[in-house]
């Protein structure tokens, strides 16, 4: 029997994570790039960018549209 996690907090908080662990790498990556702090840091961003980027789908879910107003007719 599959257990369903959808909608479940923990879910939540480990895409939240790595949203953030994606974001703050990305950015210490572009900052990196900036000041050239070397290969070796390169090569670390990049090798820690690179799962994340490539599972990210799973970790993501589209938005939901929004609800379309109500007539206030």
């Amino acid at each position: 029997m599959p257990l369903d996690l959808k909608g479940s907090w923990l879910v939540e908080m480990v895409s939240k994570t790595l949203h953030s662990a994606y974001f703050y790498v990305a950015l210490s990556l572009h900052l990196g790039l900036q000041e050239y702090l070397g290969p070796e840091y390169e090569a670390f961003a990049l090798e820690l960018l690179a799962p994340l980027q490539k599972w990210r789908h799973v970790y993501s879910q589209p938005p939901e549209p929004p609800d379309p107003p109500a007539d206030s007719f």
